[in-house]
């Protein structure tokens, strides 16, 4: 069973992101928080304690599931994520043509990254077995990506 939940801001942004996974072998959770970015030290296993007020209000649609959780937890793992304007990002263009996170990574939040990755995979094969431009075919997926984000964006904006 997986289960995410999102907050989003006034613009339609997630503000924090909650998801978890289960069987019947092993419970696995994760929590977005947006912030601004953490220093080194602060990053890596962390004693949950540190961190289970933001965690709480980050993950407070199921405050039971949240609190039985942090409870099983000893330590998070921390870390700087960030998501890639691709808004303002460079266009593709040989030599070099980034795929996948290396041209627009955005958290495990959102849930489609390993999906885009191989759409992105399977674009750019496309376009090197025909002899098209291996930059067009990114700067198309980019295109895409956009616009599904856009209409995820407006679709929560009118649910929450």
């Amino acid at each position: 069973m997986l289960h995410f939940h999102r907050r989003l801001d006034e613009n339609g942004r997630p503000t924090t992101t909650f998801g978890h996974f289960w069987n019947d072998a092993v419970a696995v959770w994760f929590i977005r928080l947006t912030r601004q970015e953490l220093a080194v030290q602060d990053i890596g296993f962390q004693p949950v304690g540190r961190w289970s007020e933001p965690i709480a209000v980050g993950a407070a649609a199921d405050p039971g599931l949240v609190a039985a959780m942090l409870a099983a937890t000893d330590t998070v793992h921390v870390s700087n994520a960030r998501t890639v304007p691709l808004t303002t990002a460079r266009a593709p263009q040989p030599p070099v043509i980034l795929c996948g996170d290396a041209d627009h990574a955005i958290t495990p939040a959102a849930g489609v990254g390993a999906r885009d990755a191989i759409e992105d995979a399977a674009a750019l094969y496309t376009a090197l077995v025909s002899r098209g431009a291996p930059a067009a075919a990114m700067a198309e997926r980019r295109h895409q990506i956009l616009a599904e984000r856009a209409q995820a964006a407006r679709m929560f904006r009118t649910t929450t």
